[in-house]
């Protein structure tokens, strides 16, 4: 579908979830975050977004400008030892 699996899971969200109440995120390096977080994800019935190590990727921002007039959680899975505070502040900055 993508060319990785960062690129995938965008994909997959804007596709089937353009819309999205509820956004997770988890990077792509470590299975378990990214295991608890689509369990969440589902439950609420949201998106998990995996996210590479040093920055949101190219794409993401503007996938989550758009579906920010609908997200009313936004769930951060590992803490910062998985998604730096940077790339915290930009997913803030690109839901509001």
């Amino acid at each position: 579908m993508g060319v990785d699996r960062y690129q995938t899971s965008l994909l997959v969200a804007q596709r089937f979830f353009s819309t999205p109440q509820v956004i997770g995120f988890a990077t792509g390096t470590d299975f378990a975050d990214a295991l608890a977080g689509g369990v969440r994800a589902g439950v609420e019935g949201g998106v998990l977004l995996l996210i590479p190590p040093s920055s949101l990727g190219a794409a993401l921002p503007a996938y989550l400008a758009g579906a920010a007039p609908w997200v009313r959680e936004v769930d951060i899975f590992g803490g910062t030892s998985a998604i730096s505070p940077a790339q915290q502040t930009g997913i803030q900055q690109a839901v509001g």
